[in-house]
């Protein structure tokens, strides 16, 4: 048996994920936080080699934990380039979803820590001062390029305006909020329609609605 959770960027899935004892980190696994943003520095496995990891990490929780209920995140078929077994969709497909919902200054400061402080200082380290500095501008530039048409044309060279004047000071002065100038609209615009539709098409298996606190105790009973 498996339950699931959902709810849309920024709530903190993953973190609630790695926190359960009876957790499946399938983005960890898949080295791919699963979004267009969502690629990190380790590269993906080949995907025979991703579903051994899969089973290996499913036949260790289960040995360690009596009375298993796996707790996963809700993911599409597709994390980045691997892509779940086709059994395992089925039964996530028929699983009860718990839903975080944290207030949206919350997710900002969330996503603000993960895809901008982390992953710049991740570039950094891994490749130095101006080569990590070229590939995180390139990461970024890239999440937003694959969403393009989906965002429309004209959208996607504005919110690219406010990319290249966020990055501008990013690297002048180390502040991270101009990001904030695409982001928010980037998730009312294109994220949060698209996972609350997800979401209202699995509504009869919804079976918890609460904060990452509120949820997180709520799995633990």
């Amino acid at each position: 048996p498996l339950v699931l959770i959902g709810g849309c960027t920024g709530n903190g899935k993953t973190q609630l994920v790695r926190e359960m004892a009876q957790g499946i980190d399938l983005e960890g696994l898949a080295h791919h936080r699963g979004s267009s943003f969502g690629r990190t520095l380790q590269a993906q496995l080949p995907q025979a080699t991703f579903e051994n990891h899969l089973a290996v990490a499913l036949l260790k929780n289960a040995q360690h934990n009596n009375n298993v209920r796996w707790v996963l995140e809700d993911e599409g078929h597709m994390i980045g380039a691997n892509h779940l077994p086709e059994c395992l969709r089925e039964r996530m497909a028929q699983s009860p979803i718990a839903v975080v919902e944290d207030p949206f200054d919350v997710r900002l400061e969330r996503l603000r820590e993960e895809y901008f402080t982390r992953m710049h200082h991740d570039f950094i380290a891994a490749m130095g001062e101006e080569t990590g500095w070229q590939e995180y501008s390139a990461y970024l530039h890239h999440g937003l390029f694959a969403i393009r048409r989906r965002l429309g044309l004209q959208r996607f060279a504005q919110l690219t305006d406010y990319l290249d004047t966020a990055l501008l000071q990013q690297q002048r002065t180390g502040s991270t909020e101009a990001h904030f100038s695409w982001l928010v609209p980037l998730l009312n615009e294109y994220y949060d329609p698209m996972y609350r539709y997800q979401l209202e098409r699995k509504a009869g298996n919804i079976v918890f609605r609460g904060n990452w606190q509120s949820v997180k105790a709520w799995l633990r009973k």
